[in-house]
């Protein structure tokens, strides 16, 4: 008893703790969530018989739980005469048991990635590999409204890797790699009504435009893609007065320029001032829905040397 208390006193964190009281702790807290995702309430009483624990070992251990923020409980109201104790699984709780979770998980899939039957399959494991193992950072600081703790930890990351990168690669190419780890929140209302409009416009779909019309309209990829050779088509219909300079010839036909440009027109509220990402937020280059920018300058030279005038260098007025 003395050393599970002098345990719980020297320590504020349940991964610090020694392995019984962790595997003790996080059981608690696995049935207090259990008991709240099927919204079944859960009188503090009866907690320490489902768990089936000591009597000694729980309620030290109940209350550090409760001080350390972990799980809280609550006065509730019952009847008109009885009121309860309520017990509820705290952010800081999910937080922990997620973490925990996602550590067993990163456990077997990296026994499976060497089970792989084929290169593709192995490097799908290792994508989500990564996800899980970079999940680990957001459940700890970024989910849990650490920010800065997050962006320590992107920084590090950024490093860690392009000094990889420098040392396999870099130095024998005398290249030197720039990493950056962005990681922004849109508003997804105003992104989703942007779509939408430039859907309607006509105007070309960005990478984030597509995304959201995927996973909140159930836009399919066959369509999504249609509608940008639709764009495609209309830029290679464009008619040249042959008064054009190569400037004016350029910000007409380039994609990029033309993407910013119907940002311009559209102008949505919600997404003004907001950071832009090349390639999501603007034009991303795929050999589907390029213009033909060779074509489409044959074209404006030929309507330019038709609007030259004829000089008639012998007189004949011919």
């Amino acid at each position: 008893m003395w050393a599970l208390r002098k345990s719980l006193n020297e320590e504020s964190s349940i991964s610090r703790l020694p392995e019984e009281l962790q595997t003790s702790a996080v059981r608690i807290l696995d049935y207090i969530r259990l008991r709240n995702l099927k919204r079944i309430p859960l009188p503090s009483k009866e907690l320490r018989e489902k768990v089936k624990m000591d009597t000694h070992r729980f309620h030290p251990l109940f209350r550090w739980l409760q001080d350390h923020r972990y799980c809280q409980v609550t006065p509730t109201k019952t009847s008109k005469r009885a009121t309860a104790k309520l017990v509820s699984i705290s952010r800081v709780g999910e937080i922990l048991l997620r973490k925990r979770h996602k550590l067993g998980r990163l456990s077997e899939m990296t026994k499976t990635i060497y089970r792989a039957p084929t290169r593709t399959k192995q490097m799908e494991l290792v994508q989500e590999l990564i996800v899980e193992a970079f999940d680990l950072a957001y459940a700890e600081s970024y989910y849990g409204g650490k920010t800065e703790d997050y962006e320590a930890f992107a920084r590090r990351l950024e490093e860690r890797l392009r000094e990889h990168l420098d040392k396999e690669i870099g130095d024998r190419l005398g290249l030197v790699h720039d990493v950056m780890i962005v990681v922004r929140r849109v508003p997804s209302a105003a992104l989703l009504e942007d779509a939408e409009l430039a859907k309607k416009r006509g105007h070309f779909l960005t990478e984030n435009h597509r995304y959201v019309l995927k996973r909140r309209k159930r836009i399919g990829d066959k369509e999504l893609t249609n509608h940008n050779l639709r764009w495609r088509a209309r830029i290679m219909e464009t008619r040249f007065t042959g008064n054009e300079s190569y400037q004016e010839f350029i910000e007409l036909v380039d994609g990029w320029k033309t993407v910013d440009r119907e940002k311009t027109e559209r102008d949505t509220a919600g997404l003004r001032g907001t950071m832009r990402i090349l390639g999501r937020d603007s034009y991303d280059p795929n050999r589907q829905w390029d213009p033909d920018i060779g074509e489409l300058e044959h074209r404006w030279r030929e309507a330019a040397n038709d609007r030259r005038p004829v000089i008639d260098i012998h007189g004949t007025g011919a």
